[in-house]
């Protein structure tokens, strides 16, 4: 009886130990643009890598400014800053490296070939609140 408990406790292990995971082995390059409006891109691939969390990857968004006169009347915003990230499951974890407070924050993420949708990370407020973005040639 006892081997016979043994045995299942190894097999619930084994089992537990072999369950799918897609922790942070989504690799991007190249620059990508988002689809609904066309005016922000990310770049995996930006000349100062070293301007990243030292455990994860990064990437650049560059961003279109625009006038919101509910937030500021008189200047233009521009969401364009410096983020790293790493992946787990089905989500993103985004630090902005220009914002004080250091934290990751988690959105929905579903890479699909060519294109990836991701829950809104920076302030437009004219997009949806999941972005498709899709690669470039």
């Amino acid at each position: 009886m006892r081997y016979a408990n043994l045995f299942l406790v190894a097999l619930v292990v084994t089992v537990c130990s072999c369950s799918k995971s897609s922790n942070s082995t989504i690799e991007f390059t190249g620059k990508w643009i988002e689809k609904s409006q066309r005016l922000d891109t990310i770049d995996f691939d930006p000349p100062f890598p070293g301007a990243y969390d030292h455990l994860n990857k990064g990437f650049l968004l560059r961003s279109q400014p625009y006038v919101d006169i509910t937030i500021n009347p008189t200047y233009p915003i521009n969401p364009s800053s410096i983020f790293s990230y790493y992946t787990n499951g089905d989500s993103i974890y985004v630090y902005n490296s220009l914002m004080s407070a250091m934290i990751y924050r988690p959105y929905s993420f579903q890479p699909a070939g060519n294109s990836f949708t991701i829950g809104k990370f920076f302030l437009r407020n004219s997009l949806p609140a999941q972005l498709v973005f899709e690669r470039l040639p």
